[in-house]
């Protein structure tokens, strides 16, 4: 540190007026001084001062203490620095999956670190490790497919990672027959660059090249919305919004339930870019990652910072419902933000090369940025470290055993999901204590005529055409704790009653006592009945013995009149008459006109 010269004058104790200090003592308690040398002026020295017989206050003895401090240890200022640009490619369009470099951009935190970070959004075709590698950008936002591109020799190591799971999933058509990761057989999916879990997934589950036809994603999901395809990858951050939204019955495969957990996000740059400016790469790590952290303390506010400068028009619910989703992946009530685990790493290189996508586990060094350092830590260090390691260890079991039945129960909640998702029929999710809708799969929205979030901010009793119906429904739960094959009227978005077929049973759903219903619409049975019915009043049927006069045929009704055999039996049924002459009535009443 380079510290000023400081050149005391005294003056004497008159100096000091009423006001304070001289104007000299002032200016350098304000810390201005020019020239680059320090300018102390002080009253008079309390040596001479004693030996006048005169005492220096209190307050003002502190006062040129302090002065003289800061003049002795206030470094000169350096005229400023120019800032490090740098470019960051996103992997997508501005949305909450990048609100950490947002916030870090909006707070100053990048320009406190000495960078000048321009957040350039992703588009369809654009590679992040394409464009930093190429130099066309200095740092991305990757996936694992980076060990991928690491193993073939690209120059790419992950400074942090955010996502401590991978966001992507494959979204498949339910109404397309497909209810499992075997039913892609012959089926056609588009497929995203950098989701390289989704491929070991279909390889895990003994797919091979050519059974399933790989499409280009489009980076839409209106295709799959449409059904001109059977399935794409989607973020489950994002995309499922949107489906719900539209009611599409689909169904989502995770490549964890095939026990592929690899990373999500991270933040990525060039080797020779870390390693020739090491202090610049951490700069913008270390203002990314406290971004990230009050970005998820607080997501509303980056929210409102996304809405208000990156993405105007970017609909709040759907930011909301990422930013959720984002946490979920995150995890940073458990794992500090940044971290990477060099065994998880190499586990997903030696899972990438069971499946034949790398011919070995790579090497790892030079992937994961480690900062540099010239010191050399003493022995005791070391050993101290050594210690804290395997307490570490000790601690990260303990919270394992700890939090496995956690992880237990949320790997059964979302099973849970997925069957009710899958399931061929509608099904809705009800608290027992409140009654409202806490989940519905997408086939009960589209028999009630609704979206599915509308579905999810009714009460039970909202569905009802006959609340006395779901009274008796609920009765019944109370005394067996189960429902089974009720008919009762529903209503539709629009208020049409329409008959259901439903059976309900209670069980816990996320935690909470619920209600879970599964229906089947009967409007076509019940108009089918209607029909049946309206025929059957049509057809009366005339049986028993009838009292018949043996000459003229006529018929003794049950009053005891007798009445033509016409007039009897169209009164009993919807039978019509018409008159003729059979062929031997013709012969024998009408014999000349048989002949003519």
């Amino acid at each position: 540190m380079v510290v000023p010269s400081a050149r005391l004058e005294f003056q004497p104790d008159s100096a000091w007026g009423t006001d304070g200090p001289p104007a000299g003592a002032r200016e350098l308690a304000r810390g201005g001084s020019k020239g680059g040398a320090a300018r102390c002026t002080i009253a008079e020295s309390p040596v001479r001062a004693a030996k006048r017989g005169s005492v220096v206050p209190v307050a003002r003895a502190r006062l040129l203490l302090l002065i003289l401090a800061v003049a002795l240890l206030a470094p000169v200022r350096a005229e400023a620095q120019p800032l490090e640009r740098i470019r960051l490619q996103l992997r997508w369009t501005h949305q909450f999956q990048f609100a950490g470099y947002y916030v870090a951009l909006e707070r100053g935190y990048y320009r406190s670190a000495g960078l000048d970070v321009d957040l350039v959004p992703g588009a369809p075709g654009i590679d992040p490790a394409d464009e930093v590698l190429s130099e066309r950008a200095d740092a991305g936002v990757g996936t694992t497919e980076l060990l991928l591109r690491f193993a073939q020799g690209a120059d790419v190591v992950v400074l942090a990672q955010i996502f401590q799971h991978s966001p992507f999933a494959l979204a498949v058509r339910t109404d397309h027959g497909i209810h499992h990761v075997h039913d892609l057989l012959g089926k056609r999916i588009m497929v995203e660059p950098g989701a390289a879990e989704i491929r070991a997934l279909l390889a895990r589950e003994g797919l091979r090249p050519g059974d399933v036809t790989f499409l280009p994603h489009p980076f839409s999901v209106k295709p799959f919305a449409d059904g001109d395809v059977d399935g794409a990858t989607v973020y489950v951050s994002t995309e499922p919004f949107q489906l719900d939204h539209e009611a599409v019955p689909y169904l989502l495969l995770d490549a964890r339930s095939a026990g592929i957990d690899f990373y999500g996000d991270n933040l990525f740059t060039r080797g020779e870019l870390a390693h020739r400016k090491p202090a610049v790469i951490a700069g913008l790590r270390d203002a990314s990652l406290r971004g990230w952290r009050e970005a998820l303390a607080d997501p509303e506010a980056a929210i409102q910072l996304i809405r208000a400068r990156w993405n105007p028009g970017a609909d709040p619910d759907f930011l909301r419902y990422e930013a959720a989703q984002t946490n979920k992946l995150v995890r940073p009530d458990s794992v500090e933000l940044g971290y990477q685990f060099r065994g998880r790493w190499e586990h997903i290189g030696q899972t990438y090369a069971e499946l034949g996508m790398l011919p070995a586990a790579p090497n790892l060094d030079g992937f994961l940025w480690e900062p540099e350092s010239g010191q050399v830590l003493p022995r005791w260090a070391r050993w101290a470290l050594a210690v804290l390691a395997t307490a570490g260890l000790i601690a990260v079991a303990f919270i394992f055993v700890v939090t496995r039945s956690a992880r237990r129960a949320e790997a059964a909640e979302r099973r849970l999901r997925e069957l009710i998702d899958g399931a061929p029929v509608p099904i809705v999710v009800v608290d027992s204590e409140d009654h409202r809708v806490r989940y519905a799969n997408a086939r009960a929205a589209v028999a009630l005529g609704r979206k599915r979030e509308e579905v999810t901010k009714l009460r039970a009793p909202d569905l009802y055409a006959d609340p006395e119906a779901g009274e008796k429904l609920l009765r019944d739960l109370d005394e067996r704790g189960v429902a089974t094959d009720q008919e009762i009227q529903l209503t539709r978005a629009d208020g049409t009653p329409f008959w259901v077929l439903v059976s309900s049973r209670r069980s816990d759903f996320e935690g909470r006592p619920s209600i879970i219903s599964g229906f089947i619409d009967l409007t076509d049975q019940k108009q089918l009945e209607a029909e049946l019915r309206s025929a059957l009043d049509q057809v009366r049927l005339v049986e028993g013995i009838l009292p018949i006069c043996m000459h003229c045929k006529r018929i003794k009704d049950d009053a005891g009149a007798w009445q033509p055999l016409e007039q009897y039996i169209s009164a009993r049924s919807d039978a019509q008459f018409s008159h003729g002459l059979c062929t031997e009535c013709l012969e024998r009443h009408y014999p000349d006109d048989e002949k003519a």
